[in-house]
């Protein structure tokens, strides 16, 4: 290859090339090389100097590969580079200045690699063509730069994940045509006077799709002018922050919605009613806030959605029967709120569920029977409430089920034969409920049961010694008083073994032995009652010959 001089482009891509680039490739350095494409390989090495010679490089394509040490600061020669992207790779290092006076770049890559220091802060001014910059997952410090607002034409950016400090540029508004905006995961802070105004800046963005803002460092309650964002925008991730207020009724305005993350946050008041019109929501995460009042009747409008998490808030009232409408939902999790009354048999009629978490909160009456409707399900936990009732009958449809916990409740009854079925339990935990009867014998047959739980009921007779059973770490049973046998560690005492007939005798011997003994019991009394009366009856008539014979 190295002597074909004319060649215009080198496209590897999607290999499995390791080692590094041969030198030989040097003498590329000619004016007609427009396109080096090599990523998504296995090459190692550093980056070659040489390539900065190649004067009519357009592109350069290195991502995905396990190139180490820094950005050669040769690279800066190419003049008519348009696109470098060497993302997720090991290098490291501070970007070279030379870089940042390319200015005919449109793409700059650098993400998930090592890269240390600050961006230049005039990075707007010196590559004003650029339309896409990604910097995330590196351990760049420093504040944003607020240049960027002269790259008027930038489309998405992204700063994710790394050590950015201050607060946010206020200007970015001026990109009309920003689609994807990320910060993510930094130290980013809101000023005390202008708090969120970098947001109201933002509704000038009328193409926005994307805005990640979670885990940094935002206080203060979101803006109203939250509703006037782009209604193309599809992802909006506020949580982990220190943001407080209420959800501000406007979020119904989004109408593009697909995902809205305001997660670990101090949120108050109560969910919107008006969010039930973004109907192309796919995921809510509301969890670990303050939010109050009930579960909105409207979010079953939500036919679209999969994921909804609203766990550990203040949430009361009754769980909407509407969510039985959406028929798409694979995780439910209200973990740890005041809910109280039934669980809506519509809720647990859904056969897309994987995850159901109801736990820790105030429910009553039974887990409904149409629970076994739930084929996909691989995790169910209602525990810490006060149900009651019988464990349904129908669990064997939930083969699918890993982890099943229905501690502390009311249960009542024999642990259910239904659940025999299922083989892919890794966790089981029925304590504290009022379960009865025996230890089923089919619990040692489940080979990736790892922890078992059946502490503080009222069972009885011999616990099981093989599966789970043999690893006294792996499973409770304190707190059942009429348990016996087990594994010689439990202490517990010796099962009495009841007189058995043998395996395999027929039916008809089983029956005919006590029927035999019945009437042998009563021939016996019979014989004994007759013998009684002959002899009665010999009695009077020699005593009457005696006295007989006297008189005479």
């Amino acid at each position: 290859m190295s002597y074909c001089l004319d060649i215009q482009v080198i496209n590897l891509t999607f290999n499995n090339l390791d080692g590094k680039i041969p030198e030989e490739l040097s003498s590329l350095s000619t004016n007609k090389l427009k396109g080096f494409y090599v990523a998504v390989n296995g090459l190692t090495g550093s980056i070659p100097r040489w390539l900065g010679n190649v004067s009519s490089l357009l592109d350069l394509f290195m991502a995905r590969n396990h190139f180490q040490g820094t950005i050669p600061s040769e690279l800066g020669r190419l003049r008519n580079l348009e696109a470098l992207t060497v993302w997720e790779n090991n290098l490291s290092g501070e970007v070279p200045p030379s870089i940042y006076n390319i200015s005919s770049l449109l793409l700059l890559s650098l993400g998930y690699n090592r890269f240390y220091g600050e961006i230049q802060q005039d990075i707007g001014f010196t590559l004003p063509n650029l339309l896409a910059l990604y910097v995330g997952g590196n351990q760049f410090t420093g504040h944003l730069p607020i240049s960027l607002s002269n790259a008027s034409g930038l489309r998405e950016m992204d700063f994710g994940y790394c050590n950015f400090t201050g607060t946010m540029p206020t200007n970015l508004g001026s990109l009309k045509g920003l689609e994807r905006f990320s910060v993510a995961g930094n130290q980013l802070e809101t000023d005390e006077a202008e708090g969120f105004s970098f947001l109201t800046s933002l509704t000038n963005c009328s193409h926005l799709q994307t805005l990640e803002l979670e885990s940094n460092r935002f206080k203060g309650a979101l803006p109203a002018s939250l509703a006037n964002l782009s209604t193309y925008l599809q992802w909006l991730g506020v949580g982990a922050n220190q943001i407080s207020g209420s959800i501000p009724e406007g979020v119904k305005n989004l109408i593009g919605l697909t995902s809205l993350g305001i997660f670990m946050n101090s949120i108050t008041g109560e969910i919107p009613e008006g969010i039930g019109k973004l109907e192309r929501l796919e995921e809510i995460d509301l969890s670990d806030n303050r939010i109050s009042g009930a579960v909105p009747e409207t979010i079953g409008n939500i036919t679209t959605l999969r994921q909804l998490f609203i766990y550990t808030n203040n949430l009361s009232g009754n769980i909407p029967p509407s969510l039985g409408k959406c028929k798409q939902l694979e995780v439910l999790d209200l973990f740890d709120n005041n809910l109280t009354g039934f669980i809506p048999k519509e809720v647990v009629n859904l056969s897309t569920t994987l995850s159901f978490i109801l736990a820790q909160n105030s429910l009553t009456g039974p887990l409904p029977m149409e629970v076994g409707n739930m084929i996909n399900l691989v995790e169910l936990n209602v525990s810490n409430n006060r149900l009651s009732g019988e464990i349904p009958s129908n669990f064997s449809k939930c083969i699918m089920l890993e982890s099943l916990s229905l501690r502390d409740n009311l249960f009542e009854g024999r642990i259910s034969q239904s659940l025999s079925a299922l083989r892919s339990l890794s966790y089981l935990d029925l304590s504290r409920n009022k379960l009865s009867g025996q230890i089923p014998a089919y619990l040692q047959n489940f080979t990736l049961l790892q922890s078992l739980n059946l502490s503080y009921n009222d069972l009885e007779g011999e616990v099981p010694h093989e599966g789970v059973f043999r690893n006294i770490s792996a499973f409770s049973i304190v707190e059942n008083r009429k348990l016996c046998g087990g594994i010689e560690i439990l202490g517990l005492p010796t099962c009495e073994v009841p007189v058995k007939l043998k395996r395999g005798t027929p039916i008809a011997i089983k029956i005919a032995i006590p029927v035999a003994i019945s009437c042998l019991v009563l021939l016996a009394f019979f014989v004994d009652n007759w013998t009684f009366l002959l002899n009665g009856t010999t009695r009077g008539t020699n005593g009457h010959e005696r006295c007989g014979s006297r008189i005479v």
